[in-house]
């Protein structure tokens, strides 16, 4: 969290968040237009969940932000995130956030 200061503010927001373990960030996995719906960016974030499985840790979390419109924006929408196995840790209509056990 500390090389993400963008996370870390987000993560403030809501002290609910559990501070242990310290979660893994995913911070971008924007695609084109063209790209959608073709499977590749939950293809990303499925290979980098075991690869942050593999280096230890225990959970990851990514950070929409629904501020913006969908291609101005690196971290995707909550459906994407919801379809590779997260859940929603903090429902909010700005910064939801969203998270994965890594077993």
């Amino acid at each position: 969290l500390s090389a993400y200061p963008r996370a870390q503010r987000i993560r403030d927001l809501y002290p609910q968040l559990p501070s242990a373990p310290p979660p893994g960030v995913i911070t971008c996995i924007a695609t084109v237009p063209e790209a959608r719906g073709l499977g590749h960016a939950r293809a990303l974030v499925m290979d980098v969940c075991a690869e942050l499985g593999r280096r230890g840790f225990a959970v990851v979390e990514a950070y929409p932000d629904m501020t913006r419109p969908i291609n101005e924006t690196s971290a995707a929408g909550p459906d994407l995130w919801l379809g590779c196995g997260f859940t929603m840790a903090v429902s909010d209509d700005r910064y939801p956030v969203m998270r994965r056990d890594l077993d």
